[in-house]
């Protein structure tokens, strides 16, 4: 009897010792990258074939400018990409017609499809002229409705598939908590963290729901200094603590909704890295430890541009990118010496400063990442009498479905150059273009018929799909 009693008692007491207590939520993981969970043969045969020197090449990402700039410059990155296999272009000013020339121009020279990027903070008018430029990220961190930002990312998605870009590197998520900041300031939601991560993570969804790619910058927080990193190398002198607690809180919503990249900042925080001078991006305790363990991002690290003076006047051409490549970085931005960068990678590899598998990592993401974009390759709007005159044709199509399908095909029969001769253009414009039928012979008909058969396919699976 005494121990029924006992054991009552013991059962009371705990649920009094629960009582008026709440559940604590299981936290949820990450969402990976759809780029990453998504079954790509492409890239996992792929990297089974590149030499060593391919594979180092994918790791770039040069500047392209379309403004002040001459043939002997456009002949540069020509040689760039041919001699070093670039993975892909950062495009700074320019014009629709001139940017879209030079997309495919660069873009044909390449054996392996290039990855192009741009700064598009308030939409493709930050780099390129003739645009209509969206309100800045300040303005925007003062509306109620998130929605609305969700919208606007979408249509700055389709502004860069319709001039082919497929990274847009936004949005910026530093927290805005020194009035001072020369750099960031109007380009940030806001002083609060809250409000900073609701804002960023509509913006990074509107932009991938749509179908570029977004990358959160720059990490660990670019907020709350005083200098520019495009001059010099900005102190920061809070506490760890201080730091997850407001910069790093909308790196970390992003993150865990599944945005697509990240880019590090040049920024000198004695409380992350006690090495002296030492850039954030070059640490491998923000990169890997905190950004990749803590937080559990699986996406692409982007460093912030190695030209600029907060790493580059502390480190040789070379030195920079094996200590970037050291610290986690997956692409390494706007190097000023690529061939510096690449002889000086290579021999780390070769002295096992750096593992085989560890540039395997990285080029493994590059390539899942433009096997998701292949199907945004030909997105380019201009009139076909821009390319008439030159023996081309450009095929553009709202529908991007079609499209998908067509690029897959072009990459196929013309080695992932974006156009056609006019002969074969003729025959299979007919599907994307209306106008005047004209005869073609036999073979161009099967071939016609084909396509038909595939774009048919496609639509049908499509269809199904949708109502499962």
């Amino acid at each position: 009897m005494f121990v029924r009693i006992f054991s009552v008692l013991i059962i009371c007491l705990s649920m009094l010792g629960f009582w008026g207590k709440t559940v604590s939520p299981i936290p949820q993981p990450p969402i990976i990258p759809p780029y990453l969970l998504a079954d790509s043969p492409w890239a996992d045969s792929l990297i089974q074939t590149l030499t060593l020197d391919e594979k180092i090449g994918q790791l770039f990402m040069v500047a392209a400018n379309g403004r002040n700039t001459d043939e002997i410059y456009y002949k540069s990155i020509d040689s760039l990409i041919e001699n070093y296999g670039l993975g892909g272009l950062i495009y700074f000013q320019s014009n629709p017609t001139d940017h879209t020339l030079l997309v495919n121009r660069f873009q044909s020279k390449s054996k392996i499809p290039l990855m192009n990027g741009i700064d598009g903070e308030w939409g493709l008018a930050m780099r390129i002229d003739s645009l209509k430029p969206y309100p800045w990220n300040m303005t925007l961190g003062a509306i109620q409705d998130d929605s609305l930002l969700y919208e606007m990312g979408a249509a700055m998605a389709q502004e860069c598939k319709t001039l082919g870009i497929h990274f847009n590197f936004a949005p910026v998520v530093d927290v805005n908590s020194n009035p001072l900041n020369p750099i960031i300031n109007a380009r940030s939601f806001g002083e609060i963290p809250q409000n900073v991560s609701s804002k960023g993570l509509a913006l990074m969804q509107g932009l991938q729901d749509s179908g570029v790619l977004a990358c959160a910058k720059h990490f660990p927080g670019h907020g709350d200094t005083e200098t520019d990193s495009h001059k010099t190398l900005p102190l920061i002198n809070h506490s760890k603590e201080r730091i997850d607690s407001v910069d790093v809180l909308p790196f970390k919503a992003l993150i865990d909704g599944g945005v697509a990249s990240v880019m590090v900042a040049h920024l000198n925080i004695p409380s992350l890295d006690s090495i002296a001078n030492r850039a954030s991006t070059l640490s491998p305790y923000v990169v890997d430890t905190m950004l990749k363990q803590q937080l559990h991002f699986k996406g692409l690290t982007f460093t912030d541009a190695l030209n600029m003076k907060g790493v580059s006047s502390y480190y040789e051409s070379g030195e920079l990118e094996v200590s970037a490549l050291k610290a986690g970085n997956d692409v390494l931005l706007f190097p000023e010496d690529i061939p510096a960068a690449f002889r000086a990678i290579k021999k780390a590899l070769e002295d096992s400063v750096i593992r085989e598998s560890r540039l395997d990592e990285s080029c493994v993401k590059i390539l899942k990442a433009k096997h998701g974009l292949l199907g945004y390759a030909v997105y380019l709007r201009l009139l076909e009498e821009l390319y008439r005159d030159r023996g081309y044709y450009l095929l553009v199509d709202e529908d991007f479905n079609i499209l998908y399908i067509f690029c897959l095909l072009t990459q196929f029969l013309k080695k992932r150059t974006l156009f056609f001769d006019t002969d074969s253009a003729d025959s299979l414009r007919l599907f994307f273009r209306r106008g005047a039928r004209k005869h073609v012979d036999s073979k161009s008909q099967s071939r016609r018929f084909i396509l038909f058969l595939f774009v048919v396919s496609f639509k049908v699976g499509a269809f199904v799909f949708q109502r499962l």
